[in-house]
């Protein structure tokens, strides 16, 4: 048969409340009980429950429950069938009534226990204390349904910063405010509890005490020369916002090491650091993680740590040390200008994010040169040397890690120096971090600075030797002369870095004929020059000196101009005599002449002794006072020409060499000249000869090239000729 019973609760005033509990519970499916929260089934549903799962306390949330039992009408097939429910009206302590329970006192704690623990339940709790006070909260224990949350606001209601919300069986770690209260809320649903409530609720422990960790709204002050301070896993909670700041004698800068930095690997929660008194100083270091950071140094006197958390993993702390240290000069902001003239820029350990710099100034005169004593650096973290007062300059070189540069020599009156460390991390602790550089400032003798160095004497040596080799150099040598005198160069020794170019010019500068260019090891023939001055440079580049023999060195010599080399060509005077190129007049870019001028009624003739020129290096033959003549032969290598003989009253020969290399011993030339009588018929007029008989001929030793001979045979008019 079917049925239907009802029945109102009511409690005597609002501050009470009711309790339900189900003594026994047995009803066929379909069979309800439901539990309403006011005077009737318009209330809010708190429960429906049929069968024999034993429900667990309800409590009221208004001035009444209602609670109405429901049959339908199928059998009954049990005895037992029906249920027994007790209620109790008492007065609300539980802070679950409506009105949260207000905790005083500097300890204690509050919890619904298993018999409190019920459905559709809304529970509070508010912790009230003075500006400087903090309160901290320890859950004990907690044992939820899934879905009945345990809610900690920052503040004194639900409208607060929610640092948490929590349920079933995971505990969390302590939650410390960051205001005046904290609120916790409670609320469950209808659902059944299954293991009929026990041991279901949870207990959380409160204390308030002073505020002393800088992490209750107002930053912790450290003063002192040195100091420590940490948040350990006592201390951690959930939603921290913790300040320190760190202030010492304006005199000094701050510098920090963290002796202890474990946190979860994730993110989760944050150390900022501070360049200044609070966070709208600049950033220098925001970590996280599990790697522990470097050394960290303040440009001014304060700087400022904040840690923030936010509710995810308690496992986390730090310790940190403080110490006042002695300011680095050129790491304050500004760089420092230095006019020793000798001195030492250094950084003896690691700090990151630290923006070092110095200025090496000196007269126009000198020179300034950098001696990297050593350095190991992070990855990533550069020394870098301009050529100039600021990075505007050239960049002369950027180094890192432990790679040993080689010297840098300034082309300015100033040499910058910066250095730049990032965030990372130190894998060995700093130990040896650091870089030491010696810079000298000199006069500059050496040709490199600017101004090319003038060369005087009728002989001298000019070297660029390991010790002033660098990356980056610019250097030049003039050597001058008078009119009548030559310029020779002979390389004694040269060893540059591939791109390394000494560069040989016929002139006062590079912007005359470059004669040759020459790197590495490849050791040049002489050169001559063919006007008043050689000019010669040596550039280098950026890249690293791998070998400690590196530089070059050259002889000059300055002599009369007795070669035909050296812009006028050489008369030769006399009857017979020889003129040459030997090894070692032999050189590039060589431009000689030789004249040999006879009267109208000679002959000149050219004999070959030896040719051994290189490939596009001529020997060239005129018929005349000069190149406008004849060519009469062009000769170039080991081929030796036949003899060659004048049809003018003047030959000449002319020599040119190109700027390749000589690649073998003997290279030259040598040539004999004689000059007599033409009696040949091949010099212009034409032989005559007289006599009733006789002979005329062209011998061997006559024999040249370009001849133009000729005989006029005459004799008497009653008389004819025979050649027969």
């Amino acid at each position: 048969m079917s049925a239907v019973a009802q029945g109102c609760l009511q409690a005597v005033t609002t501050h009470q409340i009711i309790q339900l509990e189900f003594i026994r519970f047995n009803t066929e499916h379909g069979d309800y009980v439901s539990v309403y929260d006011g005077e009737n089934s318009a209330g809010l549903l708190l429960g429906r429950f049929d069968e024999d799962s034993l429900p667990g306390d309800i409590m009221s949330d208004n001035t009444a429950l209602f609670v109405s039992y429901q049959s339908d009408a199928s059998e009954v097939f049990d005895n037992g069938f029906g249920f027994e429910i007790r209620y109790t009206i008492s007065e609300d302590e539980s802070g679950c009534r409506g009105n949260p329970m207000v905790l005083r006192g500097s300890a204690g704690t509050f919890s619904p226990n298993n018999t409190q623990y019920g459905h559709a339940m809304n529970c509070g709790w508010r912790i009230q204390v003075e500006t400087s006070k903090i309160i901290r909260l320890e859950f004990i224990r907690i044992n939820t349904e899934h879905g009945d949350y345990v809610s900690v606001y920052d503040g004194e209601n639900s409208a607060g910063l929610l640092l948490g919300r929590f349920d079933e069986n995971r505990l969390p770690g302590d939650i410390m405010s960051d205001n005046t209260a904290l609120f916790v809320s409670y609320q469950s649903n209808a659902s059944q509890v299954f293991d009929d409530g026990f041991g279901f609720g949870f207990e959380i422990r409160y204390t308030i005490s002073e505020d002393e960790s800088g992490c209750r709204g107002n930053p912790m002050v450290l003063r002192g020369s040195a100091g420590t301070f940490s948040l350990d896993n006592t201390q951690y909670g959930h939603a921290m916002n913790c300040g320190w700041r760190i202030q010492v004698a304006t005199s000094k800068i701050v510098r920090l090491h963290f002796l202890r930095f474990f946190y979860y690997y994730y993110c989760y929660n944050r150390v900022n650091i501070y360049d200044g008194p609070d966070s709208s100083a600049p950033l220098v270091l925001s970590a996280c993680g599990g790697t522990r950071p470097g050394d960290v140094v303040s440009s001014g006197n304060t700087l400022f740590l904040s840690f923030w958390a936010n509710g995810y993993h308690p496992y986390n702390d730090f310790r940190i040390v403080y110490h006042a240290v002695e300011p680095v000069p050129g790491c304050l902001g500004s760089p420092v200008t230095l006019t020793d003239s000798s001195g030492i820029i250094a950084i003896h350990s690691f700090w990151i994010n630290v923006n070092c710099s110095w200025i090496i100034r000196q007269n126009s005169t000198g020179i300034i040169r950098l001696e990297f004593i050593r350095i190991n650096t992070e990855h990533g973290d550069y020394v870098s040397i301009y050529d100039g007062e600021n990075s505007a300059g050239l960049l002369l070189g950027q180094f890192e890690e432990d790679r040993l540069p080689g010297d840098i020599m300034s082309d300015n009156t100033a040499l910058f120096v910066s250095y730049q460390s990032n965030a990372s991390q130190v894998f060995d602790d700093g130990f040896g971090f650091g870089f030491e550089i010696r810079y000298t400032i000199s006069e500059d003798e050496s040709g490199c600075r600017g101004n090319p160095m003038v060369l005087r004497g009728s002989a001298g040596t000019f070297s660029l030797n390991n010790t002033q080799y660098g990356h980056a150099m610019n250097c030049g040598w003039r050597i001058q002369v008078a009119t009548s005198k030559i310029i020779r160069l002979e390389f004694i020794r040269i060893n540059t870095e591939h791109g390394d170019y000494v560069s040989i010019y016929d002139g006062e500068n590079s912007a005359g004929l470059l004669l040759g260019q020459f790197e590495e090891d490849r050791l040049p023939g002489d050169i001559m020059s063919d006007n008043t001055a050689l000019f010669v440079s040596y550039q280098s580049n950026a890249s690293q000196v791998f070998d400690d023999g590196f530089g070059f060195e050259i002889r000059y010599t300055i002599s009369e101009d007795e070669s035909g080399c050296r812009g006028n060509p050489m008369v030769l005077r006399g009857s017979a005599g020889t003129f040459s190129l030997n090894n070692t007049q032999y050189g590039h870019a060589m431009n000689c002449g030789w004249r040999i001028q006879v009267a109208t009624s000679m002959i000149i003739r050219l004999e070959f002794i030896r040719i051994n020129t290189e490939h596009g290096d001529y020997v060239s033959i005129y018929d005349g006072e000069n190149s406008a003549g004849l060519l009469l032969g062009q000769f170039e290598e080991d081929r030796l020409p036949g003899d060659i003989m004048s049809d003018n009253t003047a030959l000449f020969v002319s020599y040119q060499s190109n700027a390749s290399q000589v690649f073998e011993y003997g290279f030259g030339f040598e040539i004999r000249y004689t000059i007599s009588e033409d009696e040949s018929g091949c010099r212009g007029n034409p032989m005559v000869l007289r006599g009733s008989a006789g002979t005329f001929s062209l011998n061997n030793t006559q024999y040249g090239h370009a001849m133009n001979c000729g005989w006029r045979i005459q004799v008497a008019t009653s008389k004819v000729s025979s050649t027969n």
